[in-house]
């Protein structure tokens, strides 16, 4: 089973009891997925079809520890020529992949694939509007995989 959520909160504190509202994550899309289900590309590839139409000259960036099988991205309808994967090897890697494929602006689409199921794999909120902001600068979006143990 797999969930899309937005990241933007759900109830906000009134203005008058905070200095800032918190950033909405315009750019920046998660889709969660269970650990009890871990194979979310069935999903996730009707989504990257439609945005490998929309990219014009721009890519699409993979970025995640493994590469997943080229045939399945050709079975969804994706021309893997404007897919590029980049494979990280640490949290850390991710992290710094992700933000710099976002803020370059050559990528209309930047998948990052965080696939371990503990806490210290994901992105923290920080990270994450630091993303956003970096998105928002490169005119790109982010998709983010992340697994979930409470399903």
């Amino acid at each position: 089973m797999a969930i899309a959520l937005p990241l933007s909160p759900i109830a906000r504190r009134p203005a008058q009891q905070v200095e800032q509202a918190p950033a909405s994550l315009d750019y920046i899309t998660e889709l969660l997925v269970s650990r009890y289900c871990p194979d979310y590309l069935p999903l996730l590839l009707p989504m990257l079809n439609y945005q490998s139409r929309v990219s014009g000259n721009r890519w699409i960036t993979w970025i995640s520890a493994t590469r997943p099988d080229p045939e399945l991205f050709t079975q969804f309808g994706l021309n893997n020529s404007c897919v590029r994967f980049v494979y990280t090897s640490s949290k850390h890697d991710l992290y710094q992949l992700t933000h710099q494929a976002l803020q370059a602006g050559n990528s209309h689409c930047v998948v990052a694939i965080q696939e371990a199921a503990n806490a210290t794999n994901k992105f923290n909120p920080e990270q994450l509007a630091a993303l956003n902001a970096a998105a928002k600068l490169g005119g790109s979006l982010g998709l983010f995989v992340t697994s979930r143990d409470e399903f």
